[in-house]
């Protein structure tokens, strides 16, 4: 139960404190994809990660409002090179600005990205820390 309540302190206190993004990948639809090194922490051989997507055209709406760019808090598993998303936000603007939804998935599957897909690279990057 401790484990879990300073894991979401971190994820708490981690998103309003990152701002250090490195772009890492473009993907099909031209959209640029972040992570921010600041964030990133190994706990029990699992890595953590903030990561953000910047879209070129809006991928839907939430609360009257076009979604155009989103951060998420991702878990790495090198062994599998598996991920699962833990939380995600989603804003009205450009590089994660006006907070339009959040979504948490603590019970989300493991998914494993092909080989040369953005999330993979990603994967790779993190698994050399």
């Amino acid at each position: 139960m401790k484990k879990l309540l300073l894991i979401l302190m971190f994820l708490f206190s981690s998103i309003s404190l990152s701002q250090d993004w490195e772009i890492y990948a473009t993907g099909a639809n031209n959209e640029n994809l972040y992570f921010d090194k600041t964030t990133f922490r190994i706990i029990e051989g699992y890595r953590y990660i903030w990561i953000l997507v910047d879209y070129q055209k809006t991928i839907g709406q939430l609360k009257g409002k076009n979604v155009l760019s989103s951060k998420s808090y991702i878990k790495v598993d090198c062994a599998s090179l598996g991920s699962k998303t833990l939380q995600s936000h989603y804003y009205s603007l450009p590089m994660g600005k006006d907070l339009i939804g959040s979504n948490s998935n603590p019970k989300d599957n493991w998914h494993f990205s092909p080989p040369g897909s953005p999330n993979h690279h990603l994967i790779s990057i993190m698994c050399k820390e």
